[in-house]
């Protein structure tokens, strides 16, 4: 459990890190939904779907390099060795995968639009908190098991 919370004090010590990869998420979801949407016609709408993969590629590379220098590597040998890794690994994958689609999925019922979208905006953002949120949070866990070894 020490594991554990030292990367809780991690995570809550790189707070800016963790809004800067929520900030990151959201724009890679924006750069997605409209690299789908471009149609395929002309040599230059060709060129800017590679444009736009490129900058998505590149978002999700520096995320990794951005987190990899402000908490350092894991050391996969001794992350491995440790069940209690394993156990945080098994949380995070909950808290990062299955609560954010649960939070996307629910619709409430409002009277207005403006409602629904404003519970649209605070389920995305908490969704999106809560995935970037348990990344680092593995990953956190990882460097600390290897600093235990």
């Amino acid at each position: 459990m020490t594991i554990m919370r030292s990367a809780f004090a991690a995570l809550w010590r790189e707070k800016w890190l963790w809004l800067l990869q929520t900030l990151m998420l959201a724009a890679g979801i924006a750069g997605l939904y409209y690299w789908l949407g471009l149609p395929v016609a002309t040599t230059t709408d060709l060129l800017l779907h590679a444009v736009i993969a490129l900058v998505l590629i590149a978002l999700a590379v520096a995320a990794v390099w951005l987190t990899i220098r402000r908490m350092g590597a894991v050391p996969y040998r001794a992350a491995a060795a440790s069940p209690v890794f394993w156990l945080a690994l098994l949380i995070g994958l909950f808290a990062g995968l299955f609560l954010p689609y649960v939070l996307i999925q629910w619709t409430g019922v409002f009277q207005s639009l403006r409602a629904q979208f404003a519970s649209a905006i605070v389920r995305f953002t908490l969704a999106g908190s809560l995935f970037t949120g348990a990344l680092l949070w593995a990953h956190a866990c990882g460097v600390a098991a290897g600093k235990e070894e």
